[in-house]
């Protein structure tokens, strides 16, 4: 039973590193290059030691070499050392420092690569994600008719309104948007506004689209008078092959005020900054 639960422990703790393996390395490299820097600072007393040992060596040698050299020699060696001179007396004291600094960078650039190859597979899924969602909203309206696909889509408002109810939330309030309550089911947030303030956003963003060929989730969220989305604001959206469309959806919220539930058409997508 021990064992089992040993195992079952050690088992869990893999999992967490190796989900966290990218943020960790980054984090030792980080850590390494800053201990770098420090033994620099501790290296320089012992390097400026050495230099100077070879500065006197060198001055020595060269006056050992003026005593036995012919009078009518001349030796015009400069006693001062030169660049080369200077490194290489006083490198040996910086190599630790040297190889603790290399093993930062290269756990930099390893997280690095594996955080650049999980989000191109994470957005590679949510752009699959995307599109099935797209043909199956598509084929839904084939299949079952217009009507049916509006009863099927305000059924889905009825349940995102109950999932995330007005009552307690910080509604932005802007008074040239409007004056009805309108939730965003992306954002899972609520604004004031009004139906033709929503198609007039559609309608300049999809113009603004033509000109700038792409538009992020943020761009949208500034339109509503909404905060950023930190996480994903920048990484999603639309471009000009792939339009903003909103379905607008009327439904009462949990305190009985009239909402207009604001969904796309089009998805945003990952890859919206690539253009085919």
């Amino acid at each position: 039973m021990f064992k089992s639960n040993l195992n079952n422990f050690m088992k869990n703790i893999g999992a967490k590193l190796g989900a966290n393996a990218p943020g960790i390395t980054i984090g030792l490299g980080t850590g390494a290059i800053v201990v770098s820097a420090v033994m620099v600072g501790v290296a320089t007393p012992r390097a400026m030691e050495l230099i100077e040992d070879a500065k006197k060596a060198k001055v020595k040698r060269l006056e050992n070499a003026r005593k036995k050299a012919p009078e009518d020699a001349v030796i015009d060696e400069d006693e001062e050392l030169t660049v080369v001179e200077i490194i290489k007396a006083g490198w040996k004291p910086y190599m630790p420092a040297i190889m603790t600094a290399a093993v930062g960078i290269a756990c930099i650039v390893g997280g690095t690569r594996v955080n650049a190859r999980r989000n191109a597979a994470l957005s590679a899924a949510y752009t699959v994600v995307e599109q099935t969602l797209n043909d199956y909203t598509a084929k839904t309206k084939e299949i079952v008719g217009d009507k049916k696909e509006k009863e099927i889509r305000d059924a889905i408002a009825a349940d995102e309104i109950k999932k995330n109810p007005y009552e307690g939330c910080n509604v932005v309030k802007i008074p040239k948007f409007g004056n009805t309550l309108c939730y965003d089911v992306r954002a899972n947030d609520y604004f004031m506004g009004d139906y033709n303030m929503i198609k007039k956003i559609e309608n300049d963003l999809n113009r603004r689209l033509f000109s700038e060929m792409f538009i992020s989730l943020n761009d949208l969220r500034d339109e509503f008078g909404l905060c950023h989305d930190k996480e994903l604001g920048d990484d999603i959206g639309w471009n000009v092959d792939h339009p903003i469309e909103f379905t607008i959806t009327t439904m009462l919220a949990d305190n009985n005020e009239p909402c207009l539930v604001v969904n796309y058409v089009i998805a945003p997508r990952y890859d919206y900054r690539n253009l085919h």
